[in-house]
This record gives C-alpha cells, sequence and structure tokens, in this order.
C-alpha cells in the first residue's frame, strides 16, 4: 500500500505508475496524474502541440517501429475493429468513396493500379511505390473512358 502525495489517499502500488528511470512509483496515482495531464494539456495546447511535432521529427523510425511491432502483435483484433468499423459506417464510407471517384484522388487511382497489379500478377505493391508518372497516366486513362460513355449515351 502506498499513499497519494497528491489527494492523501492510500492505495495499492498497482494504482501508482513505475518511473522508467529509477525503478520507483510515482510519488501521484495514475488518476490524480490522469487528472494533472488533462488540465495541463487544456492550459498549455500549443506548447504541447509543438513538443509533439518536434517529437515525431525526431523519433520518426522510432515510432514507425512500434507502429509495425503493434500491428503485428495485434493483427486480428485490427482486422475486426476494421470490419466493424466499415459495416457500422457503410454509409459514410460509400458516399467518401463516391467522392473519391468524382475527383480521382490519388488514393483512389493508387487503390485502382494497386488492385489492377495485384490481380494480374498476382503481386502486391505499396502506394508509396506508385510513381506519380503512373497515377497521372491512369487519370487520363479514365478520363478518356469516361468521355467515350458520355458520348456512347
Amino acid at each position: 500500500m502506498k499513499i497519494c502525495t497528491k489527494c492523501h489517499i492510500e492505495k495499492s502500488e498497482s494504482n501508482f505508475y513505475i518511473r522508467k528511470a529509477t525503478g520507483y512509483f510515482q510519488s501521484w496515482c495514475k488518476k490524480c496524474l490522469s487528472i494533472y495531464r488533462k488540465q495541463y494539456n487544456k492550459e498549455n495546447r500549443e506548447k504541447v502541440k509543438e513538443f509533439q511535432k518536434r517529437y515525431q521529427e525526431e523519433n520518426r523510425d522510432k515510432i514507425r517501429e512500434t507502429e509495425k511491432h503493434y500491428q503485428k502483435k495485434n493483427a486480428k483484433k485490427l482486422r475486426r475493429m476494421r470490419k466493424e468499423y466499415k459495416k457500422e459506417n457503410a454509409e459514410k464510407i460509400n458516399a467518401q468513396n463516391v467522392q473519391h471517384r468524382k475527383r480521382m484522388s490519388d488514393q483512389y487511382i493508387k487503390k485502382l493500379i494497386a488492385n489492377q497489379i495485384s490481380r494480374g500478377s498476382g503481386t502486391t505493391i505499396k502506394f508509396k511505390n506508385i510513381p506519380n508518372e503512373i497515377i497521372e497516366l491512369k487519370r487520363k486513362q479514365i478520363q478518356i473512358k469516361r468521355l467515350i460513355k458520355q458520348q456512347s449515351l
């Protein structure tokens, strides 16, 4: 048992975080620390944003590795969550897809190219590996097909 120095309530040690540097428990309990952090973030929004931006720029590779590890470890959970989201938000997703098709956004074009490649050769390609020249050519191809379709009606 440990007493929180903020709220002065005796709580079990599971209610306290452990400091990485020292290996000792924090002096404030998790609840008090959470309340403090929320208030601090609210009062120092710009300062916190700037810190987060700088941290992400300086630790881009570390963040990517952490995300990859999490995605690997939780692949089933993430798949289930995506499936549930798609089911619950089907109308919203369909509306977005209609807008992507109308605007012919890069995301929409890349998706078409990736699908075409995977169907043709059975291999997959990452969106970031699709050159801009290919995206523009595919966009022109779609525009031509749409014009032909309009004129034939």
